[in-house]
């Protein structure tokens, strides 16, 4: 990540709510997710040195095109609503702290 030393950049990593719950019938999906949730769990202190952040963002279903075949999709959550959300908690700057993970699930059913 040369680009992001030089800027001081975030990664952000857009996971899923299976990355910190596995459900019956997901285990291939949710080891990926677990696996990936590891990896940047494992970079973030390297990450950190170079002045870079990572944030990995669990996040529930979003209405997209991808989850129309869900009967609940009018219920999932807003694309931009969950981007406004990634965008603000990436975009704080405190001196020594970061928002490491952040968790986004439907607020009513």
């Amino acid at each position: 990540y040369p680009i992001l030393r030089q800027t001081k950049g975030t990664i952000i990593h857009v996971n899923s709510t299976a990355g910190k719950i596995a459900r019956d019938g997901e285990a291939l999906y949710a080891a990926s997710k677990h696996a990936a949730a590891a990896f940047f769990r494992a970079l973030r202190p390297q990450a950190a040195a170079d002045g870079i952040r990572i944030l990995d963002v669990f996040a529930g279903g979003i209405k997209t095109q991808m989850m129309a075949h869900r009967p609940d999709h009018d219920k999932l959550m807003d694309p931009k609503a969950v981007a406004g959300l990634i965008y603000y908690a990436a975009t704080l700057e405190p001196a020594t702290a970061q928002i490491e993970e952040l968790h986004l699930g439907r607020f009513s059913d």
